[in-house]
Parts: C-alpha cells; structure tokens; sequence
C-alpha cells in the first residue's frame, strides 16, 4: 500500500493530476437485476420508490453476517493464472485451465475447487443492463452509516433494488460504495429516497459520482510480477521512472495552437 500511495504521491507532485482518495473495497457483490419489478406484459419497469424507502427504514433485518476474509494460505502462479482467466471470463472451461497450466484435468479441477473453498472464487454473475443506454446514466453512489451494524443490517435491501448492479464495503469505514444504472428520468426520485434516509437517521449522509461507462477500463492482476519462491515482486523505483518520463515529455510538448471557425458576416438592421 505505502508504494501504491507514493505513486499517486508522485502523480499529484508532477501535475499528471491535483489530488485522490483512496477506497480500499472489501468483496464486490453483483448480482442480476431484481425482476420482481419488472412487467413482462407491458415490457417496462416499475418503480416503487415509496415501498423501497419503507423496505431500507422500516423492513425486517435478515441474517447479518461479517465478511470473511479469504484464507492466508499459500498460492502459487498457477492459482493467479486460474484466477486471472477466470476474471476475464467466469465460462472459461476446466479443460482450458488445465491445457494452460499444464496439468491433468483432475489436477485443475482440484485447484479449481482449493480456490473456491478459501474464498477466493465465490459466484459468476452474468452482467445485464436492464435499461436503454442512450436514455440511463451510470453512477456510483457511497453510503456512510453512523454503526457498522446498522450497515451490515441494511445491506441485505440492496441486492433487492433493480438499479443496483453491484456494491461493496469500503474497508476501515461504516460505508457502502453502490453502483447504479437507472434512466435519467428517475435520478431525482433516487436523490430523493437518499435525502429521506438521511433525514429519517438511516443513513448519515451520501454521495455520488457520475460515470461515463465508455471510460471504464479493468485490468487483472499482474500475475507475472509473482515469483513461487519469493513472492511478489514490484519495482516501484521503475515505476516512477516511467512516470517522471511522461510528466517530462508532457513539459516538452508544445501546447496546441487555438483555432477558431470562420465567422459568417452577421447584418444588423438599425431602426
């Protein structure tokens, strides 16, 4: 962490950007829109704002349970290969792990199954917008509560909102970080339900940030940076060399000349 935070420090020191915060996330939970909501006769949406305010402040809390954290045990290349893939796509077969790692089936299948019993692999959610594109917006939406319980207690009505696509904790805080597909024409109702959870005490505050979906980039981990004898293994000291280099080359780059369109000649009548 101290090297990621020094590399951001570095970013900010050298104009690439004026400040961050960091949000370290516990585990992401997606899941399918709920489509209990949905009317398959009239092929549209329904939203209850009224009866999901009621649901967060008054519903009945189910089980509440703590996260847990994925077993300390050893890993090696050929476990962050399996995960890798996997991340890359969830259908990825057994038959393919195992030609990629060179091993036999049974032994794929068997690290396949170590890893899904330390935690590290859980579910596969196939990702749907339940909304138009070109009429829905993207937002990621943070929820601070005033106890860790009452935050655990109402994270259980989240997987029960249509417009949730995925959330997770945010680690060392009482909060929640919310990703939200929902049309335009129904971000003021969800300001609205988020306003009155905050004057009704069930949350402490909230705040959000408009995405734009086509800038989105994800990567996996650098598996390669893993040796099985000494670990992980990262050069931060390169890193920021390169980043000294492109802030030195955006210095030198001459900045681009303003061009204005032509004008067309505009008649003014004077009465």
């Amino acid at each position: 962490r101290q090297d990621f935070v020094q590399y951001l420090d570095q970013i900010v020191s050298s104009g690439l950007a004026t400040n961050y915060r960091i949000f370290w996330l516990g585990d992401y939970h997606s899941h399918i829109p709920n489509f209990e909501y949905y009317d398959f006769k009239k092929r549209a949406w329904r939203f209850d704002w009224p009866a999901w305010l009621s649901l967060f402040t008054k519903g009945k809390v189910g089980n509440v349970s703590e996260e847990k954290e994925s077993s300390k045990d050893d890993f090696d290349k050929n476990d962050l290969l399996i995960l890798k893939e996997l991340m890359k796509d969830a259908r990825k077969k057994l038959s393919e792990l195992s030609q990629m790692i060179g091993m036999t089936l049974p032994a794929a299948k068997y690290r396949f199954d170590n890893l899904a019993r330390r935690g590290f692999l859980q579910d596969y959610v196939i990702q749907v917008l339940p909304y138009p594109p070109e009429i829905s917006d993207l937002y990621e939406v943070r929820l601070d509560f005033g106890e860790h319980k009452a935050m655990i207690a109402k994270e259980n009505f989240l997987k029960r909102l249509p417009f949730v696509l995925n959330y997770s904790r945010i680690k060392g805080t009482n909060s929640i970080t919310i990703r939200v597909y929902l049309p335009r024409t129904e971000v003021n109702n969800l300001l609205t339900l988020l306003s009155a959870l905050v004057r009704g005490g069930a949350i402490d505050r909230f705040s959000y940030m408009l995405l734009d979906p086509m800038t989105i980039q994800a990567q996996t981990f650098h598996y390669k940076a893993f040796d099985d004898k000494s670990g992980w293994d990262y050069d931060n000291h390169e890193y920021l060399a390169a980043l000294r280099k492109l802030a030195s080359s955006l210095d030198k780059a001459e900045a681009s000349p303003v061009i204005f369109q032509p004008s067309k000649g505009l008649t003014v009548t004077m009465m």
